[in-house]
């Protein structure tokens, strides 16, 4: 089982176009409480300050990580 999740840094053009959320280790970033977890592996979206693209699939910069 994959999962996705944005993971930004605190300052990113990312931001030019959003609001700040999904600050790489904060709440925010977190999955909720309620969600299903026991993933095999979560793609984190957005880990550099550039432009992020909308989906991990389509992302220039994913991190590939084993929970």
């Amino acid at each position: 089982m994959i999962a996705t999740k944005d993971w930004h840094p605190k300052k990113s053009v990312h931001f030019d176009k959003w609001t700040k959320h999904c600050i790489a280790g904060t709440e925010g970033a977190k999955f909720h409480d309620k969600l299903l977890t026991g993933f095999d592996v979560v793609a984190l979206k957005g880990t550099d300050n550039s432009d992020t693209g909308y989906s991990a699939f389509e992302a220039t910069n994913v991190i590939l990580t084993v929970p």
